[in-house]
């Protein structure tokens, strides 16, 4: 008698089972198809546009003929076209990347931000006691073209003072 029941339950079911599994093949096509379009709409926006969690590689999409660093240098002397890049300690703290936003947030504020940030960067220089050979701190932005200087090691072709200020000693 059990064997009878066995096979009976076995069989192809109608009803509630047919529903459930509609329901998952059209889930499973639903999501599919909303991956699909997830990964394929960036393509339809602008190359320079690049959002979070979707994104269309705009570092990949087009030939860069040029790229702006920002930067803090010291310098000996007034001049910057040869100057030392500082560390981040100086910046912010030890972290390349918060250094890099916290100088490039500076610059593109303008008025008194670049200034502001260039003194407390001297600041820090003075009370280290490091670096005794600059007399000048600078917030820059150099301009280049990304292939030369990876295939030649040519310099900026532009470079841009955003503030300049003398390290207190």
């Amino acid at each position: 008698m059990s064997m009878g029941t066995t096979a009976a339950s076995s069989g192809p079911s109608h009803g509630s089972a047919s529903i459930g599994g509609r329901y998952w093949r059209w889930l499973s096509v639903a999501v599919g198809i909303g991956s699909s379009v997830a990964i394929l709409w960036p393509l339809s926006w602008d190359r320079r546009r690049d959002s979070f969690p979707l994104s269309p590689y705009p570092m990949f999409t087009w030939n860069r003929t040029h790229a702006t660093v920002h930067a803090a240098v010291g310098s000996p002397h007034d001049a910057y076209r040869k100057a030392h890049r500082l560390e981040p300690r100086f910046i912010a703290n030890d972290e390349v990347m918060l250094a890099a936003a916290t100088v490039r947030r500076a610059i593109r504020r303008r008025g008194d931000a670049p200034r502001v940030l260039c003194e407390e960067i001297a600041r820090r220089v003075a009370v280290s006691g490091s670096l005794e050979h600059l007399r000048w701190i600078a917030l820059v932005s150099d301009t280049f073209n990304p292939l030369d200087y990876i295939e030649r090691g040519s310099q900026a072709s532009r470079r841009r003072v955003s503030a300049r200020c003398r390290i207190p000693r």
